[in-house]
């Protein structure tokens, strides 16, 4: 993502608020445009996302899942956050370099060739490591002695050295705007040798099968980004 300037950064926040109200038309969706732009202003975590995401997706042309997920990462990119302080993402980048706060960037790994410890918590091969998976779970809350509240939980179990690999390449072309991803690398916890990295990605109360169909599109997100770690790591390492 380039710097931009303000007139820029108007003129493409105008553009995709019309691809959005296209987008949600197309869709036959009962979201509005505001709508999306308020759960963007108040995302906090990954299921806020999955949640902008679900308004534009219907099931029905399941091609269209790169379209949308290219369009959200666009609308989180130049539409205002509540943790930037009513900034953007891109309106922050000229803010710093306005103020020529140019931070260090981060090193990015060259090398082609896995480490000793890399090697051995590979998911494959020679590895020892965990498979990499995504996972929906129902989680049933007990209070006293009766159920209290059930939940659907979607969690992503990540093989160590693919995180590591990723997370270390993040800024790769092929990640630095893929806002799901860089998500999930923000937020993982490492969990020892049997799990890898353990992120939630999605959490609601079951209310109803609306809720189903919302875990579900998350699962279904969350192992195309999996995938494309995996694919990322087979391609340049193995």
């Amino acid at each position: 993502m380039e710097v931009e300037s303000k007139e820029q950064i108007i003129k493409r926040r105008k553009e995709i608020e019309q691809d959005i109200v296209d987008m949600l038309s197309g869709a036959e969706s009962d979201f509005t445009l505001e709508n999306v732009k308020e759960v963007i202003y108040n995302e906090e975590s990954q299921d806020d996302l999955m949640k902008a995401i679900s308004m534009f997706d219907t099931g029905k042309i399941p091609e269209e899942l790169e379209n949308i997920l290219e369009l959200t990462n666009d609308a989180w990119n130049y539409f205002p956050h509540k943790t930037l302080k009513g900034l953007s993402p891109a309106e922050m980048m000229l803010k710093y370099e306005k103020e020529d706060k140019k931070t260090k960037p981060i090193k990015i790994l060259k090398s082609k060739k896995f480490t000793a410890k890399q090697k051995d918590l590979l998911w494959s091969g020679d590895g020892k490591g965990p498979y990499s998976q995504a996972n929906l779970t129902k989680q049933i809350r007990i209070l006293d002695d009766s159920v209290s509240r059930v939940f659907l939980i979607v969690e992503a179990e990540i093989n160590p050295t693919t995180f590591e690999i990723i997370k270390n390449n993040r800024h790769d072309n092929e990640f630095k705007n893929n806002v799901m991803i860089q998500q999930l690398l923000d937020r993982a916890e490492y969990r020892g040798p049997q799990f890898g990295y353990v992120v939630a990605a999605f959490e609601e109360e079951y209310k109803d099968n609306e809720v189903l169909a919302r875990a579900e599109q998350a699962l279904k997100y969350t192992q195309e980004s999996i995938i494309k770690m995996h694919n990322y790591v087979i391609h340049k390492y193995l």
